[in-house]
């Protein structure tokens, strides 16, 4: 008797632990199209998660309010236990469609990016905060994955504003809290773009220094704007020497800015780097010589907007290209190379630094700490643990579940 007692309590305790969590998928209206990274936020708390690629998002299941906005789309309200698991979500496009306007010259944007920098305090959330988020990397050989590994760390940032005169860890501290998913395959992977002191490239105001900076050389594309948004699409083009390279290289840029026209604030930043030409590099682990040909690399932030305020929502960065190098048996071979990096932000709240014992050298890649098993606080598994904030694709979990012979 007691046991059959026993047995249905725990059964009813797993059945309590499922419904603490729902999963929705967010579509546009009209289409039936998924919607990536879609903003989930408890009104009022300054916490909440996005979709993934899919256009899948895990909620807990409570009577708060959230609001759900994405640029593009009306901003809604919804309240989780309202749903159940796997029903979809839908959004409806903006009435309002951008509209082309005139150009202007460089120096017009030029201003609205000087307004920005006179009134950066009041437009943009600011510390010292610290911000928890999940962190995602994936880096494909071929259009195949090859790595992939996510974490929930936790960052103290005295400031949202980067300070190129002071090193970065005086100005942020960064920890991991927990591993959701660790893995690898062999192969060529000593050639994946692993970036050294990332975090000095999720504030925006080194994106912006750059067109301060750009003499005579900025192009106005296209400027289309409504009632909500102002969007500028700009294209530069330079040369530069890299390291170990004889020949000069030529470096196209792409830019779209999205301004808010109530704050004059950017909610969306992204810059594509076309490099023209062959880059000879030296890898971190193996240190083995390899080129990269006509690399492209693309960094995006996104913003989401809380009590008036903007806030960063979503650093992405990508590095594309084809990688030549040589085998230990002086074969020559290539391969398409896709790196992705994912900061997801769900939570922030007053700054309490991170323990000098839990920080990790921001000088090198987050992966290097996300594999490293000697880190005590992290426990590294190739299966996902049980509460990742941010779900997996349909490819990825695929990947994560594929049993290696």
């Amino acid at each position: 008797m007691k046991k059959t007692f026993l047995l249905l309590f725990l059964i009813s305790l797993s059945y309590l632990g499922n419904a603490q969590y729902i999963e929705l998928d967010v579509k546009e209206a009209y289409t039936n199209i998924p919607i990536s990274y879609v903003n989930f936020i408890y009104q009022g708390k300054n916490e909440g998660t996005i979709s993934n690629l899919d256009g899948k998002v895990k909620l807990a299941i409570n009577k708060d309010t959230i609001v759900v906005s994405h640029l593009g789309y009306e901003t809604k309200k919804i309240v989780s236990s309202h749903f159940k698991n796997g029903e979809s979500l839908s959004l409806i496009p903006s009435k309002t469609n951008l509209q082309e306007v005139v150009l202007y010259g460089d120096s017009r944007l030029k201003e609205k990016i000087k307004y920005i920098f006179k009134n950066y305090y009041s437009i943009y959330v600011q510390g010292p905060k610290t911000y928890e988020a999940t962190y995602k990397e994936t880096y494909k050989v071929n259009d195949t994955l090859a790595r992939l590994s996510q974490a929930r760390i936790r960052f103290w940032n005295k400031t949202y504003s980067y300070d190129f005169q002071k090193p970065l860890k005086k100005q942020i501290q960064v920890g991991v809290d927990a591993v959701d998913y660790a893995k690898s395959l062999k192969g060529n992977l000593a050639f994946g773009g692993h970036i050294e002191n990332y975090f000095s490239s999720i504030h925006l105001n080194g994106y912006l220094l750059y067109i301060l900076n750009e003499k005579n050389n900025l192009i106005i594309e296209a400027i289309n704007k409504n009632n909500e948004v102002t969007e500028v699409n700009f294209s530069a083009s330079s040369t530069f020497k890299p390291t170990n390279n004889n020949d000069e290289i030529t470096q196209d840029v792409i830019g779209t800015l999205v301004f808010d026209n109530e704050t004059g604030g950017i909610l969306k930043l992204t810059y594509k780097f076309k490099t023209k030409g062959t880059i000879n590099k030296i890898s971190k682990g193996k240190k083995t010589s390899f080129d990269e040909i006509n690399p492209v690399s693309i960094q995006s932030l996104y913003f989401t907007k809380e009590d008036g305020k903007l806030r960063l929502a979503r650093h992405n960065i990508q590095l594309k290209g084809k990688i030549k190098h040589q085998t230990k048996d002086s074969i020559s071979t290539s391969f398409d190379s896709h790196f992705n990096s994912d900061l997801f932000i769900t939570k922030i709240s007053k700054g309490k630094k991170i323990p000098l014992g839990k920080r990790i050298d921001l000088s090198k890649g987050l992966f290097n700490y996300i594999k490293d098993k000697r880190l005590q606080s992290i426990n590294i598994k190739d299966t996902p643990t049980q509460n990742p904030k941010i779900l997996l694709t349909q490819e990825e979990l695929a990947f994560i579940n594929r049993k290696e012979k």
